[in-house]
């Protein structure tokens, strides 16, 4: 295809793609708001709050205050006359089981929808390095224990569960993960609202964090039912179209909501957004998280926008049912359906640049017969020697050769992070390097390029670009296909014969299309407090973080580079330049 002609036909998708933003929105529905006065006490609630942190200030997973906790935590819900309900798990943290983890939770019974349940959680544990933990997350556990006493104390509609899980921490998450598979009636539950932190400096706002985790995002009617419940008492922090689509094609969250959303189960996570970040980080998981520094008053703004949320839960009429995959855009949003296809049409220039290429190779179809083969047979060395790496790392925690977690790594600011062990390290390459070595014989060396197939080859290695974004948006990881996928489906047809500089560019294009895989990982780095970037991203991809799906696209992905890295590295031969179907004599 003629560079001019394929530049147009990017344009006009481009062009296409950005009516269809405008013309497939829809208004989005009114949010259900409660009219009722909140009842939130702050004084009750940071009264509580005071006596955690002070009499169990130590509430980790190794100390016993996170079992006198528990026990503490189970005698103020029985005080409310509600039946108060404990789940025992343990957990794999760093080597070893660790056991007498206990998540602790009460039920107030609704009167007109008894079998609709609404989950309020907050996590009451907090990291061995980290002393009473008021911001995070002592607060928002007295504000659960505000909310049980205000509701236990009058009728309601829906049942409400007042969760405090353990092991929000280490696992990550792993106190919630042991809820939903103890918890009999999960099957009932229609919405849950994750309260996680408020900040021991100045609050600025709350956040509706509606990301989850692998997959999911809150709907759009709890999503906006959370916004306007705080709106009502300060500023609201709810994320861009932007930062919704960025959060969306990587799905990692580090609250309990992401869990939930994983599991299919409505939920959405408010946090509070400090004023001064810097000032935060310096408190932030550390021994400087003490109730001196927590604000009454900003308790206060959050509990009230908890309650406002958790009342306009339990009063409107019925729960919605919505697809989780859209996008919002102001008071606006995309519906699923106009999502999907926006995302698959972003492709039809490489699907154009594709047909075009195999069109023109075919004119010999012997040899472009044999061509797609040999660039098959070497992506699947590729390929075959990333999965095998990734195999092996997923068993070397569990043979006790790695440090060991459940789903996420040590959490955030955990010496772990900054202690990377190297012998997995170098098992996890040898094997990539010896399953390499073993496929390149088993497939018997695939032939050298012949004079004439360079066509094909390119077409070969648009075909598997293609191949790899059209099944990741058929897994509904369309948000991630146009994010990593697009610019190499856009650059990488460009690629051409020529000579030496052609080379070159041809080498800085397939480059060029892995770009937004490496941006992710900076940001991710500068977002979170995680060590080591690689050692962290190698323990989320062993204990689960990442899905085997993401990781096995991933492997694809860079395995189809390397294709295309050989492909523009043979675009300045000279039988690159040669016309298909002609046949040619070889000497030598």
């Amino acid at each position: 295809m003629k560079t001019g002609r394929y530049l147009f036909i990017v344009l006009l998708t481009l062009l296409v793609v950005a009516a269809g933003f405008f013309l497939l929105q829809r208004p989005l529905p009114e949010p259900y708001v409660s009219e009722a006065e909140p009842l939130f006490d702050r004084d009750s609630a940071f009264d509580r709050v005071e006596e955690l942190v002070t009499g169990y200030p130590q509430r980790d997973i190794y100390h016993p205050d996170g079992k006198a906790a528990a026990l503490w935590l189970r005698k103020q819900l029985e005080s409310l006359g509600l039946p108060v309900y404990t789940q025992q798990f343990s957990q794999y943290v760093k080597d070893e089981v660790v056991e007498g983890q206990e998540n602790v939770y009460a039920v107030s019974r609704g009167s007109r929808f008894p079998d609709e349940i609404i989950v309020v959680s907050a996590h009451y544990d907090i990291p061995p390095f980290v002393y009473q933990g008021a911001g995070d997350n002592a607060s928002s556990v007295g504000t659960t224990l505000e909310l049980a006493r205000i509701f236990a104390a009058e009728e309601h509609n829906r049942t409400i569960v007042f969760l405090m899980s353990d092991s929000e921490e280490y696992g990550a998450m792993w106190g919630v993960v042991n809820f939903m598979e103890q918890f009999e009636d999960l099957d009932k539950v229609k919405a849950v609202l994750v309260l996680d932190s408020v900040p021991t400096t100045k609050i600025k706002a709350v956040a509706v964090r509606p990301v989850g985790l692998q997959q999911g995002y809150s709907p759009p009617w709890l999503r906006n039912l959370a916004a306007a419940a705080v709106s009502r008492e300060t500023e609201c922090s709810d994320p861009s179209p932007l930062f919704e689509w960025i959060e969306r094609s990587v799905s990692i969250n580090p609250t309990e909501a992401g869990i939930i959303l994983r599991a299919g189960i409505p939920a959405v996570n408010l946090g509070g957004v400090p004023a001064d970040p810097v000032k935060h980080q310096e408190t932030y998981h550390t021994r400087f998280d003490t109730i001196d520094k927590l604000d009454i008053g900003d308790l206060e703004i959050f509990g009230r926008s908890a309650e406002r949320a958790l009342r306009a839960l339990d009063e409107m009429p019925e729960i919605p049912r919505e697809s989780m995959y859209y996008l919002k855009l102001g008071n606006r949003y995309l519906p699923h359906w106009a999502v999907a296809l926006l995302q698959l049409l972003l492709f039809a220039p490489l699907a154009c640049a594709t047909f075009t290429g195999w069109r023109r190779a075919n004119l010999d179809r012997i040899a472009t017969g044999g061509a797609f083969w040999r660039e098959l047979l070497r992506w699947l060395t590729f390929f075959g020697a990333g999965a095998a790496a990734f195999g092996v790392l997923k068993i070397l925690p569990r043979i006790g050769w790695m440090v060991r977690y459940e789903i996420y790594p040590a959490t955030q600011k955990d010496p772990v992070l900054y202690q990377p062990q190297y012998l997995p390290v170098l098992i996890v390459l040898g094997t990539a390097v010896a399953a390499g070595i073993i496929l390149w014989l088993f497939f018997r060396r695939p032939a050298a390029p012949r004079p004439g197939d360079w066509t094909a080859r390119k077409a070969a290695l648009l075909t598997g670009l293609l191949v790899l974004a059209i099944a990741a948006w058929a897994f509904r990881a369309g948000f991630a296909a146009v994010t990593f996928l697009l610019l190499p489906a856009y650059l990488w047809p460009l690629i051409a014969p020529g000579g030496q500089v052609r080379r070159a560019v041809n080498l800085l294009l397939i480059l060029a299309g892995s770009g937004m895989f490496f941006v992710f990982i900076v940001i991710f780095a500068m977002k979170y407090e995680i060590g080591v970037m690689w050692w962290y991203l190698l323990m989320a991809a062993s204990y689960g973080m990442f899905s085997v799906q993401a990781i096995l696209a991933v492997i694809a992905g860079f395995s189809l580079i390397l294709v295309g890295l050989a492909v523009a590295w043979r675009s300045a031969d000279p039988g690159a330049r040669l016309e298909p179907g002609l046949h040619y004599e070889i000497k030598g």
